[in-house]
């Protein structure tokens, strides 16, 4: 999907099913490194209804990138300050 989309929307409620929705994440990383293409993570909350309660949700905007030091637009460099979160690289905004 994020070959053809480049944006996936994940979102998340409770502790264990971000846990798994970021080992998911770090797998597909793993997964489409070798083509060339990175992920980026960009988490927001997100209040949402779920059987008549408000909860807080975690949305993960998931976005692929053409490796390290691209942006969305293309292979060049990206400029100026990101609020981007990259998975597994230790990069923080």
């Amino acid at each position: 999907m994020l070959r053809s989309n480049r944006v996936v929307e994940v979102q998340v409620v409770g502790a264990g099913a971000l846990n798994q929705a970021i080992k998911a994440l770090v797998i597909a990383r793993g997964f489409v490194a070798p083509t060339g293409l990175d992920l980026l993570c960009r988490p927001t909350f997100a209040e949402i209804e779920i059987d008549g309660q408000r909860r807080t949700a975690i949305r993960l905007l998931v976005e692929s990138d053409h490796g390290p030091g691209a942006d969305r637009r293309g292979d060049r460099p990206a400029s100026g300050t990101s609020s981007r979160v990259r998975i597994c690289g230790l990069e923080a905004s």
